[in-house]
């Protein structure tokens, strides 16, 4: 199950060197990691942080969603003014609902 996982999901990899940013396609499954958190909101990515500390440790991060390496539209992604524009696209909100309160 989490090989299946981690062939279809975004990772993004702390280590000695900081870290970078992985699409499935790019890392190997087969390599040991010490720690593996899932999700990258606010806690993960602090969580995530603070165990690559030490060097020793071999951290992996995974977050949900499609990598947009070689879209035409992935500059949205980067630029604060299209915060409204990604919002409103199923393929960045995960089409959440909420109920009216």
């Amino acid at each position: 199950m989490l090989r299946q996982t981690l062939r279809s999901s975004k990772a993004v990899v702390f280590g000695r060197s900081g870290f970078i940013s992985l699409s499935s396609r790019d890392y190997s499954t087969s390599k040991e990691y010490d720690y593996i958190i899932v999700g990258a909101g606010s806690a993960g990515c602090v969580l995530a942080n603070r165990l690559s500390v030490d060097n020793s440790k071999n951290v992996l991060l995974l977050e949900a969603g499609p990598s947009d390496r070689d879209r035409w539209d992935s500059f949205l992604m980067k630029m604060p003014a299209a915060v409204p524009l990604n919002l409103a696209n199923d393929r960045y909100n995960w089409n959440y609902a909420t109920e009216p309160q």
